[in-house]
């Protein structure tokens, strides 16, 4: 079923064809984490909320892909842009390790 969703500025939906509807099982191999974190991002206003449709629950694809567009993006050694990862290389956790420390971090 294919519907096109547009929201207007009072949050009135106006459907229109051509929108794909994600069953909960194509969202979630869309975005790949758990339906637990997904309803916690829902109420937090942070993921598109779900529509119902026949006693049934299902994202607009065109929402799901805007979120996924606007996640952070990672940044690559040497660039200045995108989010830092901060894991320790191994050969810092075995630095920390012979300098006393039990937990690695």
């Amino acid at each position: 079923m294919n519907i096109t969703v547009q929201k207007l500025p009072a949050d009135d939906i106006v459907v229109r064809r051509g929108a794909r509807l994600l069953s909960k099982g194509e969202m979630l191999d869309k975005v790949a984490v758990t339906y637990p974190t997904i309803w916690k991002l829902m109420r937090q206003g942070a993921f598109p909320r779900s529509v119902v449709i026949g006693g049934k629950v299902a994202w607009l694809e065109h929402e799901v892909d805007e979120f996924i567009a606007k996640l952070p993006r990672r940044r690559l050694k040497g660039h200045d842009d995108g989010v830092p990862f901060h894991h320790k290389r191994k050969a810092e956790v075995g630095r920390d390790r012979s300098r006393g420390d039990t937990k690695p971090s």
